[in-house]
């Protein structure tokens, strides 16, 4: 009888240390082996951000940087924002195409010619990442004559374990947008000649 007291004893014992370690193991991993692992769920440039969290701890994501030989620019997006651990979270990001802005099907040389001008009041850039349901909807507009330019972007974050600085790269897509008002319009023409019209505004491509 003292035996299988003994071994019932030892059992329990060893239940207990096994329970303890698995639920103990998790923070005593964290203390050799912390994870910084951050996802970026999806991208416009002119609405915001989502990102996946599942890291051990809480990130501060400050910005998004963009730099590019062609179209030849650089760009940058503050975030500044506290992306919580083990979640998803959006981030508005400050839109730079306020206005009537839209994209549609262009030809190649009318293609040609919008990677030659540079940003100004009447041409410019929207970014997305290929998930976006946007871009999504552009592709399925556009058809065949969609135009976009894949790119890398960083995104720029810190560690809560020791406050490291940490780069995250990820793809996205330079799609033109033109500015619709009716001084753009001549400009842009003026610029085209030769090449298709301006693609009509539509409810698929058009944004405010």
């Amino acid at each position: 009888m003292a035996t299988i007291a003994g071994s019932v004893t030892l059992m329990t014992g060893f239940i207990a240390l096994s329970t303890y370690i698995a639920t103990a193991w998790p923070e005593v991993r964290k203390v050799f082996y912390w994870r910084d692992q951050i996802k970026v769920t999806s991208f416009d440039s002119r609405k915001g951000i989502a990102l996946s969290n599942f890291g051990d701890g809480d990130i501060y994501v400050s910005h998004i940087r963009l730099n590019s030989t062609k179209p030849k620019f650089s760009s940058s997006w503050s975030i500044d924002a506290l992306a919580k651990a083990k979640s998803f979270s959006f981030h508005k990001i400050e839109n730079s195409l306020e206005g009537q802005w839209s994209t549609g099907p262009i030809d190649e040389n009318a293609w040609q010619k919008f990677l030659l001008l540079g940003r100004d009041d009447c041409f410019g850039w929207n970014f997305l990442d290929n998930n976006n349901p946007h871009y999504e909807n552009l592709q399925e507009f556009c058809g065949n004559n969609f135009r976009s330019l894949p790119l890398v972007a960083h995104l720029i974050f810190y560690s809560s374990s020791d406050g490291r600085r940490l780069t995250q790269e990820f793809s996205i897509y330079a799609v033109p947008f033109f500015n619709r008002s009716k001084e753009c319009s001549v400009k842009l023409s003026a610029i085209l000649s030769n090449t298709n019209p301006l693609p009509p505004i539509s409810s698929s491509n058009s944004t405010k």
